[in-house]
């Protein structure tokens, strides 16, 4: 559903899902999620509603002013879906069949939906089409050939085109500027993801001694050191060794792969939960979510101030310059 072109229009869209936050409610104060900020060191308590959200964030204005909400809309069906199954899963029930299916979706989604994703795959694209001009760049024959393309294309003239070719080959007198909007694309890689977790082991991992915190980046994705390739990395999620988390409330996390066997009975000690913990905070684009005020918690959010997820190209070349993510 789409909003009228001139019509005045906010919307507050959850990058993290409401469905999620409200297993990470307190009681002091009642009902209420703690929120730590990594960036600015802050810890507040608020509603689930006025939590982990930014305006028209899965929305995308036209030249016309309108605002197409399809995507928002889609991601909610698939919160609503995997909703019952949620509350199963807490009470220790491992789903099958579609209700499987929808949760994996769910869980895919949490994944590819978050701020961080959302980011770094505009940060990927970004520096991708700034390699693909630079290996242009590299001998003017080549270059010549793409300003007498652009120019056949375009029109625009460029009339020194070996100062040009010498500020492209320079990322340190550049940086790159892309739109927040063009990383939304990172959604449609649920769809991908969603069979590969659906085939996996679940089981239910219950805290004893401690809590789970979640973060808005909730799903982390470990592999064994053992597995991972100098040229071809980790495999990402098809890594059959690997192991996929996600905190389900303060004393519940979701466990897919693995060693285990499904349906395993999994519980870990305070130590256990403090590395995931850690996890989650070094994995987390900027805040921390729990049930209640921390100290400890506190202190992993300022560790980890500066730590966020990064997709790093194959060639050093595209890693060499900055790239900034407009809203």
């Amino acid at each position: 559903m789409n909003n009228k072109a001139g019509v005045k229009r906010t919307k507050d869209q959850h990058y993290v899902p409401r469905l999620h936050l409200r297993h990470f409610r307190g009681e002091a104060p009642k009902n209420m999620v703690w929120t730590y900020s990594k960036s600015r060191g802050t810890v507040r308590p608020s509603r689930v509603e006025e939590t982990g959200f930014k305006r028209n964030f899965y929305s995308v204005q036209t030249d016309d002013g309108v605002y197409n909400d399809d995507l928002d809309n889609a991601l909610s069906d698939i919160e609503n879906k995997a909703a019952p199954v949620y509350e199963r899963l807490l009470a220790g029930e491992i789903p099958q069949g579609q209700d499987r299916a929808d949760f994996a979706s769910f869980v895919a989604t949490c994944y590819s939906r978050s701020p961080a994703m959302v980011r770094g795959y505009a940060e990927s694209v970004a520096r991708m089409n700034v390699l693909e001009l630079r290996l242009q760049a590299t001998k003017p024959a080549r270059f010549n050939r793409l300003m007498d393309e652009m120019q056949r294309d375009t029109g625009l003239v460029v009339e020194d085109r070996d100062a040009l070719m010498a500020f492209v080959n320079d990322p340190s007198r550049y940086h790159i500027g892309v739109s927040e909007k063009l990383g939304l694309q990172s959604v449609a890689l649920a769809d991908e993801l969603a069979p590969i977790l659906f085939r996996r082991y679940w089981n239910i991992v219950t805290a004893v001694g401690d809590a789970f915190i979640t973060c808005d980046n909730p799903v982390y994705r470990w592999v064994p050191p053992d597995t991972v390739h100098p040229i071809y990395g980790d495999g990402g999620f098809k890594n059959g060794r690997g192991e996929v988390t996600l905190p389900l409330s303060s004393t519940k996390l979701l466990l897919i792969g693995g060693r285990t066997s499904e349906g395993d009975a999994l519980a870990v000690g305070w130590r256990e939960v403090e590395q995931l913990n850690r996890m989650r905070a070094a994995h987390a684009e900027e805040v921390l979510f729990a049930d209640r005020k921390d100290d400890r918690i506190a202190a992993l959010a300022r560790e980890f101030a500066n730590s966020r997820p990064r997709m790093r190209i194959g060639m050093d070349a595209a890693n060499d310059f900055e790239v900034q993510i407009n809203r």
